[in-house]
Formats: C-alpha cells, structure tokens, sequence
C-alpha cells in the first residue's frame, strides 16, 4: 500500500509560540447529501495531527474527512483539533454544524481498532502539563440481545487531573456518572474511580465516553490505567472479564512524532554511570510500516560491550557494526493514524517505543554525552530525532553509579526479556500468494501471551468477506483453509487480531 506523507520530521525543541500560529487551521462542511457530511479541513501544515470530534460521539483522524450521519432535524456541530508537532500548546477546537440531515445512515465510517470489548485510547500524545482526552470505548460481541450494566475507569489523581466539566457523553449512551477516591488495590494502586451506568447496548454496537484530562506526570514516565465493563454492577463490579489495562509514555508535547530522551539530567566526574535511552517513533501515514529500521552513531563515552533491552511493546533485534548500534522492527506493521483501510487507527496504536540502558565509561574531565537516532520507515526517507544530551557539571544530583547491584537488577530485567534478541513471537503465514481458489492460514503464536484471536478477510474496500469469530488460542500451531473461489479477481487483506495486537497480510487473487 502506498504512503502519502507517511511521517513528520523530526525538529529540534521550538520556543513557545502564540495561539495566532493556529489561525489557519478550521473546518469547514463542504456538502451534506442525504446524510453524508464531506468537510474541508483547513491546514496551516500537511504534518498536523487532527483529532474530529464528530457530533453523534464518533471521532477520527482523517486529512480528509467523510462521514455519515443518521437523520436528524437539528443537525450535528463536530469539533476539530489540529496540533502541531512539536508545538507545545494545543488550539482551541475549530467547530462546524452541519445543519440538518433529512436522511443518512452510520455504515460506511471506518472503524477504530479496538483491542477486545473495551479499550482506552488517546485523542492525540499525553504530555506533562497539557490536556486530551482519553477515550474509552466499549462493545458488546458477545450477546445477542442488549445488554445493561456498569462502565468504570481508574486512574491516579497524582498522574493526572480529570476535567469533570467537559468529559463529552453522547446519546444518552451513560447516565449517572459518580467519581470517586480511595483505594482499588484489587487492580492495582488506583485512587480514583470514574463510573457510569448504561443500558440496552446492543450487539456489535460501541460507545463511546471522552473524559478530559491534564497530565502531571514528567516527561518519559508512564501513566497507569484499567477500564472495564460488567453487567454485574451491584455485586462485584471489580471482577469484569471485559477489562483493559494499559499504561501511556508521557512525551513533551501534544504531538511528538519521533524523538529520543535520556533519563538524566546531568553526570558528576566519577565512575561509570547509568543512563536509560527511550526512542519513540510514530506512522503518520495511509497505510502500514512493515519494517522500521534504526541506527545510531556509539558515543565515545558509551560502555557499549552490554546494552540492556528494559522495555518494548515490539520484538526488536539489535546487533553493533563497525561503532554503530542498530534496532530492527521487522513485520511490525505499524498502522498509520491517517489510515481507512482496511480500518481507522487511534493516535496509540500508531505509536511505539522502547527504552534501553547503558553504561558510561568513567567520567574523568568536563564532557557532554550527545546522540540521536535515525528512523528509517520501509524505504521511506530517513528521520532523524532531536538530540539526547546529558553532561557533568559541579552539583550534579540524580546521577546513578554503574555499580554491581545495578547491574544485577538491569540484567534481571534484561533476562525477563530474553524473547527480546531472538523473539519467539506469533508466526503468521499465508499461502499460496498470489491464489486461485483457496488460500491456507497458519499460525503458530510462540510464547506470546493472547487468550484470544480473530481474522477477518476484507476486500478491497473494507468489506468482510470471510471470517472467523473470536476464537480461543489453541495450544498447537492453528492451521485452516478457506475456499474463496466464488470471489473475484483482485487484491485481499488477511487481518489477525490478538489481545495484544493487530496484523495483516496482503493476498492476490487472479
């Protein structure tokens, strides 16, 4: 699949700057035939970010949005946010009604991915000090008939400050909010709790519950969540099977595509001293990153013969050539947030990044310790981050000593990783490509650890030609044949959804 604009450049920090910057940046209802809504969406610069809020509780990120609303008299207003990258305040919302729609339906919008029957997902990046929204979504696959109960979302009043005014509830979907404070040590360390009461949800339906927040948490942390839903709520409401827990990596500003931190402030003269690199990188595009590739230049004062993997959401490999440190992310195919098909992706789910440790060698005049990383996505261009920068100077606090007992509790959680190197991950095949009748799908899922799988065979314009329903993980390798025969000519995409992720495979029929 081709990529329009697939990703931003990397900057280096930019100064504050006026909410006039934004002043170009509006939405506008271009048409609005029998329910169908085409906007134009006003951009100061092709390489924003824009969250929709569309006026029946849906959202998207589409440059260029369509949508579909049910009938209406009154009509519906959407708000759009574009934010910048690497502009560290965020627009007012840019609003537009669509007057009213005589008739319409809601069937052709692009679906946001959803991992299992409830997930939490993010207008646009988590940063310290400014607001967004998290999302909450739910569905109901389960039951064939509508379903009433409970919706409840956690969080850590020290990590984030939820703004009751304009947490956004459509349609009637939730009623009775009440927030509450104490401890939910049953999920975790959670000291405050969101919950709503719902009814009649039906089935394949979703909803939606935007709740505003302001993040406190620094930079290079990451906030904790669980979210969940039961039908049960008057006996046990803490013990749903539809639940999610998840946590975010607070970044510098509202959209920061790729960049590179180190968990220092300063280093001091001395002996070898610990330093944890994050690198995060983000797909921007219209279609998937099947590879990533990056490569960074050793600093002189690295110690670089033991490098700790710490944390990933991906299976990387990374191996050292002649001074340089290399990260593959191969068949990791990153959805971008501007993609449709064969579904729409949140701002999360086109996003990644993995922290490494090392350390220095000793310190023993006045030096800074400067690097970055190259990004390369596919065969597109290369990318470069902005600077990671630590240096010793008089005073330095914070510094963290190379010792032994360091080093011992780093290598227990690089051993905890051991499927880092060599990952063990889910094998997914399918074959003969191109086919003429049928098409074998193998799957051997390793030592991941997902419950549950589906796939779902679409054709070129998003529809579900085949599929198999969510299933239980077998413990042997799963082997099935489908026979698309009665199908026409033309290009298919495999999509296997797990727990934890979403892949997919392009097959041609002829």
């Amino acid at each position: 699949m081709g990529k329009i604009n697939l990703f931003t450049l990397a900057l280096i920090i930019n100064t504050l700057i006026s909410n006039s910057v934004f002043s170009q940046d509006a939405i506008t209802v271009l048409s609005n035939i029998n329910g169908l809504v085409t906007y134009d969406l006003q951009l100061s610069s092709s390489d924003s970010h824009v969250f929709i809020l569309y006026g029946d509780g849906t959202f998207g990120n589409n440059h260029n949005p369509v949508h579909s609303f049910a009938p209406d008299s009154i009509g519906y207003t959407t708000e759009a946010y574009v934010i910048k990258p690497y502009k560290p305040n965020l627009p007012p919302s840019s609003s537009t009604s669509t007057g009213s729609i005589g008739s319409g339906n809601n069937t052709i919008n692009p679906t946001v991915n959803m991992s299992g029957d409830i997930d939490v997902l993010t207008s646009w990046a988590p940063s310290s000090g400014n607001r967004n929204y998290f999302i909450i979504a739910f569905k109901n696959s389960s039951s064939i008939t509508p379903i009433s109960g409970c919706v409840e979302f956690l969080y850590n009043n020290n990590d984030m400050t939820i703004d009751t005014s304009n947490i956004r509830e459509y349609n009637n979907w939730v009623y009775n909010r009440t927030l509450s404070a104490g401890s939910f040590g049953n999920l975790g360390s959670f000291d405050r709790q969101i919950k709503w009461d719902f009814d009649n949800l039906a089935h394949n339906e979703t909803r939606y519950i935007y709740v505003s927040s302001s993040v406190s948490l620094e930079v290079g942390n990451k906030l904790n969540y669980h979210a969940q839903y039961t039908t049960y709520c008057g006996t046990n409401p803490h013990s749903s099977s539809r639940n999610k827990s998840g946590s975010v990596l607070i970044r510098r500003y509202p959209h920061d595509p790729n960049f590179m931190l180190v968990d220092k402030t300063c280093l001091i003269q001395g002996p070898e001293q610990y330093l944890r690199y994050t690198v995060g990188f983000f797909n921007e595009g219209q279609g998937y990153a099947q590879n990533v590739y990056l490569n960074q230049q050793i600093p002189a004062n690295w110690d670089a013969t033991h490098i700790d993997i710490l944390d990933y959401e991906y299976p990387l490999h990374m191996y050292i050539d002649n001074n340089m440190l290399f990260f593959d992310f191969i068949n990791i195919y990153l959805p971008g947030t501007n993609q449709t098909f064969p579904q729409a992706y949140s701002y999360e789910d086109a996003f990644t990044s993995f922290t490494y440790g090392i350390c220095t060698k000793p310190i023993s005049s006045d030096i800074c310790i400067n690097t970055n990383i190259d990004i390369v996505f596919d065969d597109q261009p290369v990318f470069t981050t902005n600077d990671a920068m630590v240096c010793n100077f008089d005073g330095c606090t914070g510094f963290q000593f190379c010792d032994q007992s360091l080093r011992e509790s780093q290598q227990e959680i690089y051993e905890s990783h051991q499927d880092w190197q060599n990952p063990k991950t889910l094998d997914f095949e399918v074959y003969p490509n191109p086919f003429n009748k049928d098409i074998n799908i193998s799957i051997d899922f390793g030592n991941r650890m997902d419950e549950y799988f589906s796939i779902n065979i679409l054709d070129a314009r998003g529809n579900i030609v085949r599929q198999l329903p969510r299933s239980k993980v077998p413990f042997e390798k799963f082997e099935k044949q489908f026979y698309l025969n009665n199908l026409p000519n033309g290009m298919y995409i495999i999509l296997l959804k797990t727990d934890n992720a979403t892949y997919s495979r392009k097959i041609v029929k002829q």
